[in-house]
């Protein structure tokens, strides 16, 4: 983990609320994983004091240079300035921080991911492809508004299942329901490797594991968390998780914030 002033390559608006930022960080992208996320500071000094976390979308390559491109959404305040922000601002980053995707050797994947919750699904995309394997993604959100990214997982080769609340765009139901679905239509055989990856809301992640539970999938989950420092020592993100017989509280700066769903206690 190194602390980077970078400079904007770009900021763009790429749906309602939500949008994309391109930064040189040419240190950064080289060691960036799938599932990793960067620390930045949203203002130009104190205010507000506290960074945000982003998953790091993808790494680019912009004009012969090393790029990562983050996709955020306007919640507060800190996002709210981050949205102001001009090509060829500075921005302090520190990353990469967090354990990413375990990534095996899966023959089926069934990446479920619910708003901002896309950010964290592409570089794993990106590397499932190479391992050849077949890639289910579900993407959920509010209303055809809010979707964000398809035409890029459409890119990779992905087979796409788009759920929203209203049914403005694709199916009008939850994605874990619309995921079980489709795990009934794949022959048990073929899912004897198989892996879901997700990341979202709490609501959704927790019906995700019981879906995966059910089907006997194994399963992974980038947790979203409110963090304060991102280096494991404020404790402000923690997750109540399985020891044992007991249970302790990971951190998810530190400890995740990709963590095993059979882990998590859901509460």
């Amino acid at each position: 983990m190194k602390q980077f002033i970078s400079k904007i390559i770009s900021n763009e608006r790429i749906a309602k609320e939500q949008y994309s930022m391109v930064l040189d960080a040419a240190g950064m992208s080289e060691k960036a994983t799938p599932g990793q996320f960067v620390h930045v500071r949203c203002g130009h000094d104190a205010d507000p004091l506290l960074r945000r976390p982003f998953s790091i979308y993808r790494v680019r390559d912009v004009g012969g240079q090393k790029a990562i491109e983050i996709i955020y959404k306007i919640v507060g305040r800190g996002t709210a300035l981050l949205a102001k922000k001009r090509p060829g601002d500075p921005i302090d980053v520190l990353g990469p921080l967090g354990n990413g995707f375990n990534i095996n050797n899966p023959s089926i994947t069934f990446i479920v991911a619910g708003g901002i919750g896309a950010a964290a699904c592409y570089m794993l995309a990106e590397e499932l492809v190479k391992k050849k394997c077949k890639i289910y993604y579900f993407f959920g959100a509010r209303s055809k508004d809010y979707v964000i990214c398809e035409e890029d997982f459409r890119a990779l080769g992905c087979e796409i299942h788009i759920c929203t609340d209203d049914g403005s765009s694709g199916h009008k139901k939850l994605i874990p329901d619309h995921l079980t679905d489709i795990i009934k239509e794949i022959p048990k055989a073929e899912l004897s490797t198989a892996e879901i990856y997700a990341c979202g809301p709490m609501i959704m992640l927790k019906k995700t594991a019981e879906a995966a539970e059910k089907a006997k999938i194994r399963c992974q989950m980038s947790l979203e968390a409110r963090m304060g420092c991102g280096v494991g020592a404020c404790m402000s993100c923690v997750v109540k998780c399985k020891q044992g017989d007991s249970f302790m509280y990971k951190r998810v700066c530190k400890y995740g914030p990709v963590l095993n769903a059979s882990e998590i206690i859901w509460e």
